[in-house]
Parts: C-alpha cells; sequence; structure tokens
C-alpha cells in the first residue's frame, strides 16, 4: 500500500464550510435559499451553457420560478405530491428538478436508460403525481405497464408535437406550457427536509429509494468546493446523468455554490471529448474510471498539453495512469469517496497531495471506521467494510422511502454501514476495495446482478442465470450472463439479445452469454462463480448498445 507523509490532523479540524457560509451566512441550507442567495449576488453571471445556448442566474431563476407555478397550480397547496422526471441531460431536466423542490414537493428523478419491469417499478413507487419526459420516453413508459393503474393524471413532454397529443391512455401537454405560468415564490423549506429521491443501484437486491434532504446537497457541495478550490471562473464539463447525484450534487450544486457555470451536455464523448470542452470553456471535468482510460486511448495531439482543463474530480482512479494523465492533459486529479446517501464522505483538503490510490481522509462532517464481519473494528491496512456517522445535522440520506426495514439493516448502532470494502492507512487515507454485495460496475452504472437476474429469469426458455463482472478494458467490468436451458444447443442468443434489449436498460445488456444445461452448484446449492469466470467455451460475445 502507498502510505502517505504524516501530516498534523489539527490542521484539518472541522471548521464551516466556507462557500455556504460565505453565501449564505450560515452552515446549513435549502436548495431554494442557495439559489435566490446566487441569482441576487451575480444575476447576469452564466449558469448554464448548452447546445449554443446560454442562461444566466436571473434567466435560470425565471424558469425553476414558473415550473413551480405551474407544479402550484396543478397541485394546489397539496405539499405531499411529487413529480418525477424520465429525462436524459436537457435544461428541463433542470428545471424540473430545481422549480419542483421550489414549490416545496419532492423530485424523484428516474434513469432514463431503464424500461420495462424495473422502470414501473420505480415510477409505481415513487406515487408522483406529474411525470416530466420526451416522446420516446413516454412510450418506454407506456410499454413498461399500465400507467391508469398508477393513477398518473398529468404528463408534460419536452418534445411535445400535436401527434403525440395523446398516447394509448395518457393525454401529454407541452413543456412549453410551463412558459405562460407566473413565477412562483420558493416555499419556506427547512435544511432537513425532504428534497429529493434517487433509486439507488440496488447492489443487495430492489433498488432502494434514497431520501436526501436539502443540506445533504448544500452542504455536500460546500464541501467540494472548498476542498477542490472551485471559483466563479469555473466552468463544468457537465455530462453526468442529472438523474445521479454526482451531476445534481458535484457539477450543479457546486457550480450554484461558488458561482460556476455548468457546461450540460447529453452524455459523455470519447471522440468529442475536446470539442465539447473548447465549446464552453470548461475548466473542471467530473466523473468515473473509465473516463481515464477512454481519453488515455485517444491518440496525442497539441490539445492535450494546451485546453482549459484545471481539475478533475474522479473517483477509482488507476495508480498506474493518475500521473500520466495529469502530465498528458495539464491538470490535478484528486479523488473523493462518497454514495448516494452521503456525499462526500472523504475528500482532499486544499494544498494536500493523496497517495495513489487513495481517496482521502474522512470529510469534515463525518467519521470513518472500517468493520469487519463480526462488527468489530479492523486495524490499520485491515480490509472490512467502509462504515460512516455524521458529525453535522442532515448531511446524510433521511432513510429508504417506504422501507423502514433497509433503512434499519443500514445501521450498526449509529453507524451506517456501506456496502464497500476498503482499509485506512495509519495517517487516515482511506483505499477503496469494491463492493461486498453481487453487483456489476459497468459503463459508470451500478448494476444490481438480482435486479438483472430476475428480469432474464421470466425468459420461457431459461431455467436458471446468473449475471457476472468480468473485466473490462476501460477499468471497469462487462456483463457476462451464464444461462441454463433444456436445449442449449438450440437456444437462439440472437433472439435471446433482442429480448434484452425491450425490457433492461442498455448499460444492463449483456457483453458475453454462456449457454450451458446447467450450472455448477455446492452442496449448499450456491453457484460456483469462479468457475464460471474463468471459462470461455460456448461463450458468445455480442454487440447489444456498443
Amino acid at each position: 500500500m502507498n502510505m502517505a507523509t504524516k501530516v498534523s490532523l489539527e490542521q484539518f479540524a472541522p471548521s464551516p464550510p466556507e462557500s455556504l457560509v460565505d453565501l449564505l451566512g450560515r452552515e446549513q441550507g435549502t436548495i431554494n435559499e442557495c439559489l435566490v442567495a446566487r441569482a441576487a449576488r451575480d444575476p447576469d453571471a452564466r449558469f448554464l451553457q448548452y447546445a449554443g445556448e446560454t442562461w444566466s442566474y436571473r434567466n435560470a431563476l425565471e424558469e425553476v420560478q414558473r415550473f413551480a407555478g405551474y407544479v402550484n397550480s396543478l397541485f394546489g397547496d397539496q405539499r405531499t405530491q411529487r413529480v418525477a422526471g424520465y429525462l436524459s441531460n436537457c435544461p428541463e431536466a433542470l428545471w424540473t428538478w430545481l422549480g419542483t423542490v421550489w414549490s416545496g414537493r419532492v423530485y424523484i428523478p428516474l434513469n432514463r436508460e431503464h424500461r420495462s419491469e424495473i422502470l414501473f417499478d420505480m415510477l409505481g413507487r415513487s406515487k408522483a403525481g406529474l411525470i416530466v419526459t420526451d416522446a420516446s420516453g413516454m412510450e418506454n413508459l407506456e410499454e413498461s405497464g399500465n400507467l391508469e393503474a398508477l393513477n398518473l393524471t398529468s404528463f408534460l413532454l419536452v418534445d411535445y408535437e400535436s401527434n403525440n397529443e395523446d398516447f394509448r391512455n395518457v393525454s401529454c401537454a407541452p413543456f412549453t406550457n410551463v412558459s405562460h405560468y407566473d413565477p412562483a415564490a420558493p416555499f419556506d423549506c427547512s435544511p432537513g427536509d425532504a428534497a429529493c429521491i434517487l433509486y439507488s443501484s440496488g447492489t443487495t437486491g430492489r433498488s432502494k429509494a434514497v431520501v436526501i434532504p436539502h443540506n445533504q446537497y448544500c452542504r455536500g457541495a460546500a464541501r467540494l468546493v472548498d476542498a477542490y478550490v472551485l471559483l466563479p471562473t469555473d466552468v463544468f464539463h457537465q455530462w453526468l446523468p442529472l438523474y445521479h447525484l454526482g451531476g445534481q450534487l458535484h457539477m450543479t450544486m457546486s457550480a450554484i455554490l461558488c458561482g460556476g457555470t455548468v457546461g450540460l451536455f447529453k452524455t459523455f464523448s470519447r471522440s468529442g471529448f475536446r470539442e465539447q470542452v473548447d465549446e464552453v470553456g470548461a475548466t473542471v471535468i467530473c466523473g468515473v474510471s473509465a473516463i481515464i482510460e477512454m481519453l488515455m486511448s485517444l491518440p496525442e495531439t497539441e490539445w492535450d498539453h494546451n485546453n482549459s482543463l484545471r481539475i478533475g474530480i474522479i473517483g477509482g482512479i488507476p495508480a498506474d495512469k493518475h500521473l500520466a494523465f495529469e502530465k498528458r492533459f495539464g491538470l490535478r486529479i484528486k479523488e473523493n469517496y462518497g454514495m448516494t446517501e452521503c456525499d462526500p464522505i472523504t475528500h482532499p483538503y486544499p494544498g494536500e497531495s493523496l497517495p495513489l490510490g487513495s481517496c482521502g481522509r474522512a470529510g469534515q462532517d463525518v467519521e470513518i471506521a472500517i468493520f469487519d464481519e463480526t462488527g468489530q473494528r479492523c486495524g490499520v491496512g485491515e480490509s472490512g467494510q467502509i462504515a460512516f456517522r455524521p458529525l453535522a445535522e442532515a448531511i446524510m440520506a433521511l432513510g429508504y422511502d417506504g422501507d423502514a426495514e433497509a433503512t434499519r439493516r443500514a445501521r450498526l448502532g449509529d453507524w451506517f454501514v456501506t456496502s464497500d470494502m476498503g482499509c485506512m492507512d495509519a495517517e487516515g487515507y482511506l483505499y477503496y476495495r469494491g463492493r461486498k454485495n453481487k453487483f456489476v460496475r459497468c459503463r459508470g452504472e451500478n448494476i444490481s446482478c438480482v435486479e438483472l437476474e430476475s428480469i432474464v429469469a421470466k425468459h420461457p426458455d431459461i431455467i436458471d442465470s446468473v449475471v457476472l463482472g468480468v473485466p473490462s478494458e476501460l477499468g471497469e467490468d462487462e456483463i457476462k450472463i451464464v444461462l441454463a436451458t433444456a436445449r442449449p444447443e438450440n437456444f437462439d442468443v440472437e433472439e435471446f439479445c433482442r429480448w434484452c434489449t425491450d425490457r433492461m436498460a442498455m448499460f444492463m445488456a449483456p457483453r458475453y452469454i454462456e449457454v450451458r444445461s446447467a450450472l455448477p452448484k455446492s452442496e449448499l446449492g450456491k453457484v460456483l462463480v469462479g468457475s464460471l469466470m474463468a471459462n470461455t467455451a460456448d461463450t458468445y460475445e455480442v454487440s447489444i448498445g456498443r
């Protein structure tokens, strides 16, 4: 393990988040308060740039207020009504999120890649009265299940056309209708009030509905702004989906806290990365380790040494690529560790150089410990399950919506126990060692093997299946599904691939399929995963979504 030079922890004593105190005058806040304060301080500063258009903070606030006015016209004083978004990155996704929160209601962004059973399950659990999506998203929603059974009444389409006014059973309205409503005043929320519900990856089974308070966004973003010394001149290369906490907190809220600009893109583009950075003048990039591999695989050009980038917030950086990437693209990269339930948990401190492979030390608002399987704390360098507990109010999830049992199981006394494995060195630097539970990390998404196996089980010709993660050339995993069927010699792999694409997000689609008559199992009935990982016989490589 790469150990750090000892640094006195006294210089990192807990202190108020400077950027939040500077903006609001106090240590806690709400999303609404941050928007108001930033628009009042820098009304004409550029907040958003997307597809050649720009919105100042003043413009953005008006969009948010008008969406809130529209929501108020639908629901009146019913603050328990929720709004769901099923959108890819676009300005409307921002106005829907921030406008819902502005109205005092809870926003639930649905992963735009999901479809079929998982999508319908999440939509049903959301209890949303308004859905904002686009025409293709509306088709996915209708194909996922009977929307009438969920008592959904209102739908807005961002690409509304007269010929899609009425889908089979649902009447839709254009998002442009929002512009006709008077701007609404902000609802008087408290820092500990619920702002959003984000669905977790479901690594131990069904995805959990994580209830996130206002202050987790505000104070969490402020900690990142302070740690990375983010500035009003910074422009965020924002490709992370706005239905994930990374896109919401790391990028958007951090921009609001420091007064910077969100350069919004629909997705990450390896081939178009340089052009995207130049288009918005990006100075900050953020993402998963796979983008390091992708960008390093590009042919080297003069641009790599002469661009606007200055800092990267990247998780899980391969130690052997870290310094090479910094040198080639002329920026500094530092990691932090966090999760939907709390972010950031670790982060660098200003002026601190992290040991390679480390994701930093405990942030000022949390304490970290490593526990073994018996619930005892591990010693220095010993691997175990990462746990944390808050040192400040309203900086972590309020629980799992509709699942008190899952909320209870996540606790060990006053510690929240994650499903992540790791260890800490003598200086308190955390080293992430992967997940304890069954999941695959593919294309920047945490994919529940349990959920994926439950979909595959519905195929009429499949007796049994197991989902595995196999190493990818991009540094994460590729999905391998091992199938058991009565007549493997006659199993139609291409038909199965088509069947998969109709029922799951593209990031869940398998790259490798192995067909067998039975899965190898132990005397206790557990699948012998090790033998399946090594086997390449009867394995097909497919190209769904690639």
